[in-house]
């Protein structure tokens, strides 16, 4: 074997060590950004997170290819080329500086060049014993190998245990532009719902969601603001309860008719009335009734009626008016 045969075996041992260890650690760095990202948006998080950050982490996996694809370049040059690997030779088995470079530039000028190159292969064949001519820089490779094809591991690792928990962070990565552009999930779409509903009656529903969370629910009645109640998913389906919305000129005109309802049955007993209790807790209801009952001067022995069309329909009548025994 001549010594220009020897020294491409070991450039192109070092050259595949080499690349190895650059495309184990690009591959393990990008699976490790891949799973932050895919945790960061994960569990419906994608939704309210801003839009470009799918191709955030996606530009972090390519500038991360791109060191990789550099790092690699570099070493080659420096530690595979045919300069670089005969310095190294000539360090580790204590040649004279330049003998080996010197050979290999006059292996092929003739005779006196040849003879010596076949010297130096000799010489390398013996100190070395058949196997590489740079055992100290082999070594360092084959660490850097093993370290890089142990962050490799554990990045696939992670990226595949966080995209089985949280899939929809994965979805989001993998089709950032169904991200951006809200097709990434399967539509909101009403399941179950009555097909009619009395005057005043609370509306059940139940809205299919999958792979969210939680949803947003916006009613409003005519003239009336936008009112809005959130609602977990569960399986994909969120039951919403949803209470009557009423307008204000709806809900004075109730209260005044409820009122005279009750005033024409109390008859000639002292009645204190209160419309549009804010609340329907038994607490806040007692401290309203306790204190029209001073505003009005009302006897101990009045009837009070609460008037509530401030709360929500969900038991019928009882939330419009409550008596009470002062």
């Amino acid at each position: 074997m001549t010594v220009i045969d020897l020294v491409n075996r070991e450039r192109g041992r070092l050259s595949r060590l080499i690349a190895a260890t650059g495309g184990a650690a690009a591959i393990g760095c990008a699976a490790l950004l891949l799973a932050a990202g895919v945790v960061a948006l994960g569990r419906a998080r994608w939704i309210d997170l801003p839009r470009v950050v799918p191709f955030i982490v996606w530009l972090a996996v390519v500038i991360v290819a791109v060191a990789g694809i550099w790092w690699t370049r570099r070493r080659l040059a420096r530690d595979a080329s045919v300069n670089g690997l005969a310095f190294e030779v000539e360090r580790e088995q204590s040649l004279r500086a330049g003998a080996l470079r010197g050979a290999l530039e006059v292996a092929s000028t003739g005779t006196l060049g040849r003879y010596n190159a076949e010297q130096v292969a000799r010489r390398l064949n013996e100190k070395s014993g058949g196997k590489s001519l740079t055992p100290t820089l082999t070594r360092r490779a084959l660490v850097r190998v093993g370290g890089a094809a142990a962050a490799c591991g554990v990045g696939i690792l992670l990226l595949a245990t966080r995209s089985s928990a949280t899939p929809d962070g994965w979805q989001a990565i993998a089709h950032p532009v169904r991200a951006w552009t809200g097709t990434l999930l399967a539509p909101i779409s009403v399941q179950r719902a009555p097909k009619t509903v009395l005057r005043g009656e609370r509306v059940a529903l139940a809205i299919s969601a999958p792979d969210r969370r939680r949803i947003t629910v916006y009613q409003r009645a005519k003239g009336s603001a936008w009112r809005a109640s959130q609602h977990e998913v569960r399986d994909g389906v969120a039951k919403v309860r949803l209470a009557p919305a009423l307008s204000e000129d709806e809900r004075a005109q109730l209260a005044r008719t409820m009122a005279t309802r009750v005033l024409a049955a109390a008859h000639a007993l002292p009645v204190a009335v209160v419309c549009d209790l804010d609340g329907d807790t038994e607490q806040v209801i007692g401290r309203v009734v306790e204190s029209a009952v001073k505003r009005s001067a009302a006897p101990e022995s009045a009837i009070m009626v609460v008037v509530n069309t401030a709360t929500d329909l969900d038991r019928g009548s009882s939330n419009f008016i409550r008596i009470r025994r002062a």
